[in-house]
């Protein structure tokens, strides 16, 4: 039978909703909320009560317009969650739903920190209208094998880290990476973030193992870590109309591109090649012998 552990935060959530729904003015114990809540609906409060309690419950269907901290953290027996109204999820509000593996937020616009957390189960994130996500939302998601989130600019640090079938990312409006946002992503392929300008923090991707093209039109600055581990990453695309600065040659170690890499091949509007064999750190990198510069506009 699972169990479904309640918080002192959830179980005063639980009587302020249980009050609203009955229009009480007084306080509700503990002992009183079996009561009451067989009260809602004239009785049918009592299947909802009973479900949570033995843990037969594995679908939720709700209206709320929010969902708190912690609400469902740790509920194992949750496969799907449908929340067509809400338009915010609170921290850890999914944590360790490892057997979570449908879920519907066509409202959505923020999701707090280690919202889905250890959901092994979840196969897709698709969340049209999130703009903000916080740090580690979906860390260990290692089913999640594509993310479809068209209008999020704000992703928290690790917020896909440890995420091993992610193989499709779709983030047009981010403009930043943080620290450790796909690392050890292991099947991810190619990448493609046209409106980021910065990769702040380190290890971005490290342990990508499997990236082979890194695509950045906008890129203003590179720096140190960000592709450790990249073993396969032998195409680079900084498409800026001015050099993107490279703060370290670390930033590249342990990729093909490394002085005892087997090289790879960085992307450039044609007009800027000069610049960049010049560069501080680029002419370094690009000194290598088994590395090479050509025109983005040559690409295939």
């Amino acid at each position: 039978m699972a169990t479904y552990g309640v918080t002192d935060e959830q179980l005063t959530a639980i009587a302020d909703e249980i009050r609203l729904k009955l229009d009480l003015v007084s306080e509700i114990t503990v002992d009183e909320m079996p009561e009451k809540i067989r009260a809602i609906d004239g009785g049918g409060g009592t299947q909802v009560l009973d479900g949570v309690i033995q843990g037969t419950i594995t679908s939720v269907n709700s209206n709320a317009t929010s969902i708190r901290n912690y609400a469902f953290y740790g509920g194992t027996q949750f496969t799907s969650m449908n929340f067509p109204e809400a338009t915010a999820i609170g921290n850890e509000a999914f944590r360790l739903c490892d057997n979570l593996f449908a879920i519907n937020f066509p409202k959505v616009t923020t999701i707090g920190s280690s919202a889905f957390r250890g959901c092994t189960s979840l196969l897709s994130v698709n969340m049209e209208k999130a703009e903000s996500i916080g740090n580690s939302a979906f860390y260990g998601c290692n089913n999640v094998t594509s993310v479809n989130l068209p209008n999020v600019t704000t992703l928290g640090s690790s917020a896909f880290n440890s995420c091993s079938r992610l193989s499709s990312v779709y983030l047009p409006k981010l403009t930043a990476i943080q620290g450790e946002t796909f690392y050890n992503n292991g099947s991810l392929v190619t990448v493609h973030f046209p409106a980021v300008t910065q990769i702040n923090g380190g290890m971005a991707f490290r342990g990508c193992g499997n990236l082979e093209v890194a695509n950045f039109p906008a890129l203003e600055s590179l720096g140190s870590n960000h592709f450790i581990y990249c073993n396969k990453l032998t195409t680079l695309i900084l498409g800026l109309d001015h050099v993107c600065e490279l703060t370290a040659v670390s930033a590249l170690n342990n990729t093909p591109f490394a002085s005892n890499g087997t090289g790879g091949t960085l992307y450039v509007p044609r007009d800027l090649i000069e610049d960049y064999q010049a560069a501080t750190n680029w002419s370094t990198i690009l000194g290598y012998p088994n590395n090479q510069i050509l025109a983005i506009e040559d690409m295939a």
